[in-house]
C-alpha cells in the first residue's frame, strides 16, 4: 500500500477520533504509563507517512502505445487498450463483468471496482463516471476477447483470473509487473534500472510504470 493511500486512511481515522472527542465519547487527553499526557487521538502520534507520493506519471504518445500493445497477450492487450481509450482506472476496468458491456448501446457501465484484492460496489470515487462511451473499434476488440476467453457468460468478469477459475478478476499490480513493464521495455518506451533492493515497488507501481 502506497504512502498516499495510507495517509488517506490516517486522515479518515483521525477524523473519527476527533469526532468522538468532540461528542465527549472519548476524553480530550489521556495519561500514558510514564505519566505524560497526550491527545486521545492516536493518529496524531503516527509519523513517517508521506502525504504526497513520489510517483510520477508517464504519458505515452499514440505510436508508443501501439508499440507496447504489440508485445502484450490478448487479455493484457485488451485491458490496456480499454483503459487507454476510455480513461478508466485499472480498478474500474478489472471490476467489469460482461453484463456491464452494453454492446447495443455503445456504453460501458461502472458498477464495481477491484482494489487491493477486494471487490467494491460502485465507482472508486464520487467524481468517477458511472458509464463511459464505447467506440465501435473498442467494441470489436472486446467482442474478440469474449470469443476467446473461457469466461464469457454475462456474470463472468471480463478480465477473469484463470488461476482462481474466474471467481475473481486478475490483479492489477501483477499485470503491470509481469506483462506491461516487460512489453514497455521491449518496445523501447522505458529504459530504467531496477530500484535499489531496499526499496520495494509499491502496490501497482512496478519500476517506473503504473496504470491507475
Amino acid at each position: 500500500m502506497g504512502d498516499t493511500t495510507r495517509s488517506k486512511y490516517k486522515a479518515v481515522m483521525s477524523g473519527v477520533y476527533s469526532f468522538a472527542i468532540s461528542e465527549e465519547v472519548l476524553p480530550a487527553i489521556v495519561q500514558l504509563e510514564d505519566g505524560n499526557f497526550v491527545s486521545a487521538n492516536p493518529c496524531s502520534r503516527v509519523k513517517g507517512i508521506a502525504s504526497v507520493s513520489d510517483y510520477e506519471a508517464m504519458s505515452l504518445e499514440p505510436e508508443q502505445t501501439f508499440r507496447v500493445l504489440e508485445y502484450l497477450k490478448h487479455l493484457e492487450c485488451t485491458l490496456v487498450l480499454l483503459i487507454a481509450v476510455t480513461g478508466l482506472r485499472m480498478s474500474d476496468a478489472l471490476g467489469l463483468r460482461w453484463v456491464d458491456i452494453l454492446f447495443e448501446k455503445g456504453l460501458i457501465k461502472i458498477r464495481r471496482t477491484y482494489v487491493h484484492y477486494v471487490l467494491q460496489d460502485g465507482a472508486k470515487t464520487r467524481a468517477s463516471k458511472t458509464s463511459v462511451e464505447m467506440h465501435s473499434l473498442l467494441a470489436a476488440v472486446l467482442t474478440s476477447w469474449n470469443e476467446q476467453t473461457l469466461y464469457s457468460k454475462p456474470e463472468d468478469y471480463v478480465f477473469a483470473s484463470d488461476k482462481l477459475h474466474g471467481e475473481k478478476p486478475r490483479v492489477g499490480s501483477m499485470i503491470v509487473q509481469d506483462f506491461l513493464r516487460p512489453a514497455a521495455l521491449k518496445a523501447g518506451v522505458i529504459k530504467v534500472d531496477p530500484p535499489p533492493l531496499e526499496r520495494k515497488p509499491r502496490n501497482g507501481e512496478m519500476y517506473g510504470i503504473r496504470i491507475s
